[in-house]
């Protein structure tokens, strides 16, 4: 997905498009499976680490199930958001922490910090005026830490 320059729309529909990444990362730390899913499409689609998934029990085993059992912080920044009708681009920073559930304010616990680009398509669904995300690249630029914190439940 190319990123435009010179981006489209005003700043406050911009913020509304960028609050479907919100609740998405969000639904992740505050385990909350419904805010995970009101981020997507019916048919929205995650793509991470090679895998992708289409279905609404598929993006929740790729992405949710995964590290909703951790003690997690997912910070996501630098959003550039282009409007275009009821379509939007956006692109964004993440950086997350991830600990053994229970383990986060354990010192010297084993641990997995990543960093890495956010790309997404957005729909703004008109029934209920939200914006969700159609498709979301998670692209893993770096990890410092043990990957085995993901079996760390």
């Amino acid at each position: 997905m190319a990123v435009p320059v010179k981006l489209a729309g005003s700043p406050a529909e911009k913020q509304a498009a960028a609050d479907a990444i919100y609740r998405f990362a969000l639904s992740l730390d505050i385990r909350d499976p419904e805010l995970f899913d009101s981020s997507f499409t019916e048919d929205g689609s995650i793509e991470l680490l090679g895998e992708k998934a289409t279905s609404k029990q598929e993006r929740r085993n790729l992405c949710y199930n995964r590290v909703a059992d951790l003690d997690t912080a997912h910070i996501v920044s630098n959003f550039r958001v282009n409007i275009e009708g009821s379509k939007a681009t956006l692109t964004a920073i993440a950086y997350a922490q991830h600990f053994g559930k229970g383990k986060g304010l354990v010192d010297g616990t084993k641990f997995l910090l990543s960093g890495g680009v956010y790309r997404a398509e957005l729909i703004k669904d008109t029934t209920d005026d939200i914006w969700r995300i159609k498709d979301l690249d998670i692209d893993l630029h770096w990890t410092d830490g043990d990957m085995a914190v993901f079996q760390d439940k």
